[in-house]
């Protein structure tokens, strides 16, 4: 898969900083003993995902895995899997749930997390490939240094989408959106996330697009391999 190459995703700066950071202090080690066969290709420990050590459990029902995308809007590697990720999650088993969970580690993460969170409240998960296309496509990055001049960019958006500017404000600024930016801080630092776009299943082995050759196509066979795998172990007998 060619990565799609637009001059506003060029990772330089602030702005685009978040494709990559520092691991974080304790991250685990790679495991090298545990290897997953698929129907397309031969998965191993150590190259093309690593074990979470200790497992780090989500929550989902007795019989199901669960897939977790950390990203950014900025990124524009997530940018170019989320075609792939969406085509997906229209395929895959219904004992497998698939979540998304942004970044917040800076000036552009957090204001593109909230106005995730935000439309999440609200009902809008339909505008997530259009937050993508204006950051990307149209060079609306939909977040500054300045907090007042983001949420005017934010609100813009919103209304030209058919969202009330007081239903908006009232989900921005309440008090489930503000825990789920709580609740996503400590997910990126439960798993150690230092690479976006970042998948984990089942809280057990994470990966990211640099471990298949850049290939979308080949991360989400090991995706579906690992959680039908996943699924099949803690099904219901």
């Amino acid at each position: 898969m060619k990565l799609r190459l637009l001059p506003v995703c060029i990772c330089v700066g602030l702005w685009l900083a978040g494709c990559e950071r520092i691991p974080l202090e304790g991250a685990p080690a790679n495991a090298s003993n545990v290897i997953i066969v698929g129907e397309h290709d031969r998965w191993q420990a150590g190259t093309h995902y690593e074990l979470v050590e200790p497992v780090a459990a989500m929550t989902a029902p007795s019989g199901n895995a669960k897939v977790v995308e950390f990203f950014w809007y900025g990124c524009p590697h997530c940018y170019t899997l989320d075609p792939h990720l969406v085509l997906w999650n229209r395929r895959k088993p219904q004992n497998i749930e698939f979540e998304r969970v942004p970044t917040t580690w800076g000036p552009y993460d957090r204001p593109h997390a909230r106005l995730f969170y935000t439309l999440e409240a609200l009902g809008r998960t339909d505008l997530h490939a259009a937050i993508f296309d204006t950051i990307h496509g149209k060079g609306n990055r939909l977040a500054t240094e300045d907090e007042s001049q983001t949420l005017r960019l934010q609100l813009e958006f919103a209304q030209q989408h058919g969202i009330d500017e007081r239903e908006f404000l009232d989900a921005y600024n309440s008090n489930a959106v503000a825990a789920r930016l709580k609740s996503a801080e400590e997910l990126l630092r439960r798993y150690q996330v230092a690479k976006l776009p970042t998948l984990v299943v089942n809280g057990k082995y994470k990966t990211d697009v640099t471990r298949t050759g850049r290939s979308g196509e080949a991360l989400m066979r090991l995706i579906s391999d690992l959680s039908t795998n996943e699924a099949s172990m803690h099904a219901v007998k």
